[in-house]
């Protein structure tokens, strides 16, 4: 799968995309509170974010940004689905936000990027395989299980056998 910027999609080809997921969702009008769209390779783990940049509740101003690491095939869901925030002005964990993508068939957790930080460390179960949370940094829990240290214990099958996986530096 090709990322947007492997297809050298423009901001204006992105506009055009946001365009028409309001145009799909029948809230043409709701466009004009987008006042930008543009690419923010600094998001890390999610395909795209909007939010208001001025304006208040009642007259809100749009900003809309994407990760230019999006796969290609995930644009126009994500599109409406940043749509769908404008149109509700909502949260993804709102029930009114969860309805109206339901409403619209727009997948919930669309967008979602493996995160691009260097990861360095994970710990892992021996006895069931269950993966806990990655690590950049080698702190106390790397240390202790290093160390042959056994008071900590898998969450899942209680197992004090855990190990630590070491990742390779990138290139």
């Amino acid at each position: 799968m090709t990322t947007l910027k492997d297809q050298n999609i423009t901001e204006s080809r992105l506009e055009v995309e946001m365009q028409k997921a309001f145009e799909d969702l029948g809230y043409e009008e709701k466009f004009a509170l987008v006042d930008d769209v543009s690419f923010n390779s600094r998001l890390r783990s999610s395909g795209a974010r909007c939010w208001v940049h001025k304006g208040n509740a009642k007259n809100p101003r749009w900003k809309v940004d994407f990760n230019p690491a999006l796969k290609y095939e995930e644009l126009e869901d994500t599109a409406k689905h940043e749509a769908i925030h404008i149109i509700t002005n909502e949260r993804d964990s709102s029930e009114i936000f969860k309805q109206t993508c339901n409403k619209y068939d727009v997948p919930l957790n669309c967008g979602k990027l493996e995160s691009v930080r260097d990861y360095k460390y994970q710990i892992v179960c021996n006895e069931c395989g269950k993966k806990f949370k990655k690590y950049k940094k080698k702190g106390k829990y790397i240390k202790h299980i290093e160390n042959g240290n056994t008071r900590l214990s898998c969450t899942e099958c209680n197992s004090r056998d855990l190990k630590v996986i070491y990742f390779d530096k990138k290139n």
